[in-house]
Protein backbone atom coordinates (compact mmCIF):
# COMPACT_ATOMS: atom_id res chain seq x y z
CA UNK A 1 0.00 0.00 0.00
CA UNK A 2 2.68 2.64 1.36
CA UNK A 3 4.86 1.67 -2.72
CA UNK A 4 1.28 2.60 -4.37
CA UNK A 5 0.95 5.69 -2.49
CA UNK A 6 5.25 7.08 -3.64
CA UNK A 7 4.67 5.56 -7.06
CA UNK A 8 1.81 7.59 -7.54
CA UNK A 9 3.10 10.72 -5.92
CA UNK A 10 6.22 9.80 -8.39
CA UNK A 11 3.74 9.78 -11.62
CA UNK A 12 2.00 13.14 -10.93
CA UNK A 13 5.25 15.14 -10.44
CA UNK A 14 6.31 13.85 -13.60
CA UNK A 15 3.02 14.38 -15.23
CA UNK A 16 3.20 18.33 -13.62
CA UNK A 17 6.37 18.60 -14.80
CA UNK A 18 6.26 17.75 -18.40
CA UNK A 19 3.13 19.92 -18.31
CA UNK A 20 5.04 23.16 -16.84
CA UNK A 21 7.39 22.51 -19.30
CA UNK A 22 5.04 22.37 -22.44
CA UNK A 23 2.93 25.42 -21.14
CA UNK A 24 6.11 27.55 -20.82
CA UNK A 25 7.47 26.09 -24.53
CA UNK A 26 4.54 26.22 -26.53
CA UNK A 27 2.96 28.76 -28.77
CA UNK A 28 -0.53 30.10 -27.86
CA UNK A 29 -3.24 28.65 -29.87
CA UNK A 30 -6.27 30.73 -31.43
CA UNK A 31 -6.88 33.90 -33.10
CA UNK A 32 -4.56 37.17 -32.88
CA UNK A 33 -6.00 39.81 -31.43
CA UNK A 34 -4.93 42.30 -33.82
CA UNK A 35 -3.97 41.66 -37.55
CA UNK A 36 -0.71 40.93 -39.16
CA UNK A 37 -0.67 44.96 -40.31
CA UNK A 38 -1.43 46.54 -37.42
CA UNK A 39 1.20 45.03 -35.26
CA UNK A 40 4.90 46.87 -34.54
CA UNK A 41 8.07 45.10 -33.17
CA UNK A 42 10.17 47.33 -30.99
CA UNK A 43 14.07 46.97 -32.16
CA UNK A 44 16.32 45.61 -28.92
CA UNK A 45 17.72 49.40 -28.48
CA UNK A 46 14.12 50.45 -27.87
CA UNK A 47 12.20 50.57 -24.19
CA UNK A 48 10.35 47.24 -24.57
CA UNK A 49 12.15 43.64 -25.00
CA UNK A 50 13.45 42.56 -28.18
CA UNK A 51 11.12 41.03 -29.88
CA UNK A 52 8.16 41.95 -28.22
CA UNK A 53 4.81 42.55 -30.17
CA UNK A 54 2.36 45.85 -29.62
CA UNK A 55 -0.43 47.33 -30.67
CA UNK A 56 1.02 49.90 -33.26
CA UNK A 57 -2.25 51.73 -32.67
CA UNK A 58 -5.13 51.42 -29.54
CA UNK A 59 -7.62 49.54 -30.50
CA UNK A 60 -10.25 50.35 -27.53
CA UNK A 61 -13.77 50.86 -28.43
CA UNK A 62 -15.98 54.08 -27.48
CA UNK A 63 -18.48 53.60 -25.59
CA UNK A 64 -22.29 55.61 -26.30
CA UNK A 65 -22.57 56.01 -22.15
CA UNK A 66 -23.10 59.83 -21.41
CA UNK A 67 -22.70 60.84 -17.58
CA UNK A 68 -26.28 61.64 -16.23
CA UNK A 69 -25.63 65.43 -14.75
CA UNK A 70 -27.12 64.63 -11.72
CA UNK A 71 -27.96 62.34 -8.95
CA UNK A 72 -31.13 60.40 -9.67
CA UNK A 73 -31.66 59.17 -5.72
CA UNK A 74 -32.31 62.96 -4.89
CA UNK A 75 -35.34 64.65 -4.79
CA UNK A 76 -35.95 67.87 -7.22
CA UNK A 77 -31.85 67.01 -8.56
CA UNK A 78 -33.85 67.48 -12.31
CA UNK A 79 -34.35 70.93 -12.23
CA UNK A 80 -30.64 71.66 -10.66
CA UNK A 81 -29.54 70.74 -14.43
CA UNK A 82 -31.77 72.63 -16.27
CA UNK A 83 -29.66 76.36 -15.99
CA UNK A 84 -31.70 78.66 -17.47
CA UNK A 85 -29.91 81.88 -18.15
CA UNK A 86 -32.13 83.61 -19.95
CA UNK A 87 -34.95 84.76 -21.87
CA UNK A 88 -35.65 86.19 -25.34
CA UNK A 89 -39.36 87.89 -24.90
CA UNK A 90 -41.05 88.08 -28.04
CA UNK A 91 -45.32 87.77 -28.37
CA UNK A 92 -45.05 85.89 -31.15
CA UNK A 93 -41.88 83.29 -30.68
CA UNK A 94 -40.06 83.51 -27.05
CA UNK A 95 -37.26 81.76 -26.95
CA UNK A 96 -35.25 80.65 -23.74
CA UNK A 97 -31.48 79.64 -23.33
CA UNK A 98 -31.59 76.71 -20.77
CA UNK A 99 -28.37 74.88 -20.04
CA UNK A 100 -26.66 77.01 -22.88
CA UNK A 101 -29.18 75.79 -25.80
CA UNK A 102 -31.60 78.11 -27.30
CA UNK A 103 -34.93 76.79 -27.14
CA UNK A 104 -38.37 77.69 -27.82
CA UNK A 105 -42.24 76.13 -27.28
CA UNK A 106 -41.91 72.67 -28.33
CA UNK A 107 -38.21 71.86 -27.99
CA UNK A 108 -36.50 69.11 -25.83
CA UNK A 109 -34.00 70.11 -23.32
CA UNK A 110 -32.45 67.28 -21.31
CA UNK A 111 -35.07 64.87 -21.91
CA UNK A 112 -37.82 67.14 -21.04
CA UNK A 113 -40.67 69.33 -22.90
CA UNK A 114 -40.53 73.16 -23.21
CA UNK A 115 -44.40 73.67 -22.39
CA UNK A 116 -44.48 77.85 -22.30
CA UNK A 117 -42.07 80.54 -21.97
CA UNK A 118 -42.93 83.62 -19.99
CA UNK A 119 -41.33 86.84 -19.55
CA UNK A 120 -39.72 85.33 -16.32
CA UNK A 121 -40.55 82.03 -15.90
CA UNK A 122 -39.92 78.93 -18.70
CA UNK A 123 -42.70 75.67 -17.86
CA UNK A 124 -40.98 72.19 -18.87
CA UNK A 125 -42.61 68.93 -18.50
CA UNK A 126 -40.50 65.55 -18.53
CA UNK A 127 -43.51 63.27 -19.00
CA UNK A 128 -44.38 62.92 -15.08
CA UNK A 129 -44.30 66.36 -13.53
CA UNK A 130 -44.17 69.77 -14.77
CA UNK A 131 -41.09 72.16 -13.65
CA UNK A 132 -41.28 75.18 -13.55
CA UNK A 133 -38.04 77.27 -14.17
CA UNK A 134 -37.64 81.00 -12.97
CA UNK A 135 -35.01 83.81 -13.71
Amino acid sequence: MENNKVTLVIILGIAAVFSLYYGITSAPKGKSILPPEEIAVYPAGGNLLPGIAVPAKRQAKKTEFKAWGRNPFLPGSAAAVLDLSGILWDEEAPKAIISGNIVAVGDKVEGNTVVDIRPDRVILNDGNKTIELKL
